[in-house]
């Protein structure tokens, strides 16, 4: 007996609502993005290429020692 959805439709349905996001022009960066895509780029040209894709995309949040600060903890 499967029990939920699929991983395919899990994540297509994840991959649907990443999509809806980005088009209604919500979605946002940050410098920790920075950190995950240098770690999973294949090389120098992908994180450059994706970097810049970003930066002509996306707002850049900025996140302060204070932002860090306040991680998990209630405002």
């Amino acid at each position: 007996m499967v029990r939920g959805a699929s991983r395919a439709e899990r994540h297509g349905k994840a991959r649907d609502a990443f999509f809806a996001l980005d088009e209604a022009g919500v979605l946002a960066t940050c410098a920790i993005i920075d950190l995950e895509v240098g770690y999973s780029a294949r090389d120098l040209a992908e994180f450059d290429s994706i970097a810049s894709d970003r930066k002509d995309l996306y707002l850049d949040l900025p996140i302060t020692r204070a932002v860090c600060a306040r991680q998990g903890r209630p405002t």
